[in-house]
């Protein structure tokens, strides 16, 4: 294989500059800091909603037991005919 002298042709040019630092995040205010918010996350609550900052209970539950199988029987079952205009339009 032949070698050449000759400069290259193309450069390789950055099209996007480098990511900027991600900002420092905002410090933490300290409990009572924020009255609405309080009154807010007292609502909530009560009511039984998930509060940011506390675990949640709903989705503990759910993640106790692992997912079903798609197919626990082995059986399989047809997909439904496709309706539509689209669909009628546009068949394979």
């Amino acid at each position: 294989m032949a070698t050449t002298t000759a400069p290259a042709r193309w450069q390789r040019v950055q099209t996007s500059p480098e990511p900027a630092p991600a900002p420092a995040p905002a410090p933490a205010r300290p409990p009572g800091a924020s009255p609405i918010y309080d009154q807010l996350a007292r609502e909530w609550a009560a009511a039984g909603r998930t509060l940011p900052g506390r675990p949640d209970s709903e989705w503990r539950r759910l993640t106790l037991f692992p997912a079903p199988a798609d197919d626990p029987l082995g059986v399989t079952v047809p997909a439904p005919p496709r309706r539509g205009w689209l669909h009628d339009r546009h068949t394979v």
